[in-house]
Formats: structure tokens, sequence, C-alpha cells
């Protein structure tokens, strides 16, 4: 089989035949559709795969080709991912690596559950899992889905994909749609796939029964990964942000991607009290570490694992300070905070500042003033 030549085929599995396709030479590389997609979704992508890897796609159970038993019965996640795992079992002598997007990170994160080892790397871009999120923010996105499909079941498809497209945060502009892309119009077929996925992979979406805890005990190694254009996770399920499942990975209440995340920036750093610039002891650290990745990509070498350790930063407003604050407004003096005294914070980094609590602060900031005053403290120390 050539990089150019996709092998067809399909196998049985419980309630239903699975068709599935590959392409390409080289480790074994599982692509699980988002939405209603099969296994044509991603031919542009498995092109520049095939050189590297032995891409194999498939059409989830109920979608284009994938036949069910029972063309009325739906499919849980769990089932999903056994199909999923029975393909690999199929195809693969060793586990594989998995690209999941959207519904079929979710897949991911259950075939690394129910199955482990079938899998070894798993990069989860943008799982639409509720489970992953704070309980107020995940009963709000569970009654978006079911207020979506009770939209499709009144008005249709074509009411319900700019909802859809709303609620997920998606862009339908194409306005970062990269040139020369097989076009994937709504023909007959993409609306039998949206039929089922709305009304059986919603539902399948709302009963999810991951185990959240037992992510931090699987093996495969969890990648979490959103695009660029992804619009930023609200901090409360009423913001007029679109409320997405599958958001910024640093917003996940997942132990698996808290362990085994690539080195992120947090969304928001913690600053020099209430001062809107950064501290200099954080910028300083993220040039270092921005250099180190880069010097890693350049020579191979770079994993996108084991984040650098942040210095920590917890700082504490002073009544020193709080004086400071009234008394200078202006831009060059930002207001001042302050570590605890005797925090082993205060002496593990340069960002600290010393206060007795009544009458003297000296800190760190990230103007000039703060900075010459904390080198002269240190000095007479």
């Amino acid at each position: 089989m050539t990089n150019d030549t996709t092998h067809t085929d399909s196998i049985r599995a419980p309630g239903a035949t699975l068709h599935y396709q590959l392409r390409g030479h080289g480790p074994t590389l599982l692509i699980g559709q988002s939405g209603e997609g099969d296994a044509d979704r991603t031919v542009d992508l498995v092109a520049r795969l095939a050189n590297t890897y032995t891409v194999v796609t498939y059409d989830r159970r109920g979608l284009s080709r994938s036949r069910l038993d029972d063309p009325s019965r739906g499919a849980s996640l769990a089932e999903h991912a056994d199909d999923t795992a029975l393909l690999l079992e199929t195809v693969a002598s060793e586990p594989a690596a998995m690209l999941g997007c959207s519904l079929g990170a979710v897949i991911g994160l259950h075939l690394a559950v129910r199955h482990p080892g079938r899998i070894h790397t798993l990069i989860a871009h943008e799982p639409v899992a509720p489970r992953l999120l704070p309980a107020a923010e995940r009963s709000h996105h569970e009654h978006e889905l079911a207020d979506l499909q009770r939209l499709y079941a009144r008005s249709g498809l074509a009411a319900t994909l700019p909802e859809i497209a709303r609620v997920l945060g998606i862009d339908t502009s194409g306005r970062d749609a990269e040139p020369g892309l097989t076009p994937q119009p709504i023909n007959d077929l993409r609306r039998t796939n949206f039929d089922y996925f709305i009304r059986h992979d919603f539902t399948a979406v709302l009963e999810d029964t991951l185990d959240v805890t037992a992510l931090a005990a699987t093996p495969t190694r969890i990648v979490p990964a959103v695009g660029r254009a992804t619009p930023k996770a609200s901090s409360t399920a009423a913001a007029p942000t679109p409320s997405r499942t599958h958001l910024a990975p640093t917003s996940w209440n997942c132990p698996a991607a808290t362990t085994a995340t690539p080195a992120t920036r947090p969304p928001t750093r913690p600053a020099c009290g209430t001062c809107s610039r950064f501290t200099s002891t954080r910028l300083s650290h993220d040039r270092s570490r921005s250099r180190r990745d880069s010097a890693a990509r350049r020579s191979g070498r770079w994993t996108a694992m084991a984040p650098h350790p942040r210095p920590p930063a917890p700082l504490l407003n002073c009544a020193a300070g709080a004086r400071r604050r009234r008394t200078r407004t202006t831009p060059s003096s930002p207001s001042r905070g302050c570590y605890p005294p005797n925090s082993p914070s205060r002496t593990a980094s340069t960002n600290a500042c010393q206060a007795d609590g009544s009458k003297s602060c000296r800190c760190s900031c990230s103007c000039a003033t703060s900075r010459r005053r904390a080198r002269i403290s240190r000095s007479a120390s």
C-alpha cells in the first residue's frame, strides 16, 4: 500500500458493522472525528500525515457506512470507545497514537480508561465533555445541549446549525480556513449524519459516565489541545462568552490533564499586588522557558511535556502598601503588594517585599523605582 493508496475495509462489532480506512506507512495514528464527521472528514489532513504514519479513520457507528443492526438505537460513549479498541486491535499490533477532535476526543478519554495500553498518546483537541467542567458550568452546558436537541426536533437542521455554532464557539465565516481544502457541502449524507449526531450522540454526551478520577491512573499520555481561534473560557456559566466544554486545557477539572499537559501559560498571571503589570520575575521566567522550548524544538527533542515549574507568587496587600496606593497614584509608581512576613515565597523569589506590618514596605514590582529600592534593601542586608 503506497502513501497515495487508501485501503478500505469493515469489521463486525456488537450491534454494528464499522467501516474504516487505512493510508500511509509508519506508526499507527487513529483519528477520531468531530461532530457528524465520518472517515472522509479529514481527507486533507490524512494526506499530509501519510508519509509519517499509518493513518486510521473510520465512520462511527450510525454514521455513513457504519450500519447499525437496530437503526433506532443510539450508542453510549463507552460503546464508541469499545469500537475504537476493537478497530485498533484489528489494524495495529502495538499501542497507537490517537488524535481526537471534539466528540472524538471524549471517545479517546474513554478508550484510555476502559482499555489501558491500547493507545500510548491521546491528543485531546477540545473535547465536548461536560464532566470536565466545574459543577455550575457543567449544568449550564448540559442544558444548552438539551435545548439544541429540542430546537432540532422542533425546527429542523437549518435553524439548529447556527445555534450549534454559537454554543460551541465555532467560527462559520471561514476566516481561518486553509486554501485548497476539499469541499464538505451539506448534502443528504451529512444531513442524515447530523440527524443521528444530534438525536443520539448529544444524548450520549449528556449521559456520559466518564470516570474523571481514573484518568489520573491511565498509562496513556493525554495532551490537551485547543484551537488558536477558540473563544476564551468564561468564568461563569451566565457570562455572554460562549460556554464551551472544550476550551483551554487550564479550565479542565481533569487529573490526567494536570499531570500530562503541555507547558501552557495560565489564562491570567499573578501581578504584584493590584498592579496591572506582570512581575519582572515571572516575565524573566517566561522568557527563559520560551528560549528553552525553542531550542528543544529546533533540535527535535521537544515533547510538549513536563511544564517548567513557575516561581510561586501568592501576594497579599499590607497596610503600608495600602497607604502607598492612596498617596502615590502616578503611572510610574503602581500599587504595592507584600508577601506575608516570614513567608517561604518571600525568600524564594526576587519578587519579594518586606513588611513590618506598620511602617515600611519595600517590594520589587515592575517599575524601575521599586526595583532599585529592592536592590538597595538586599545590599544593605
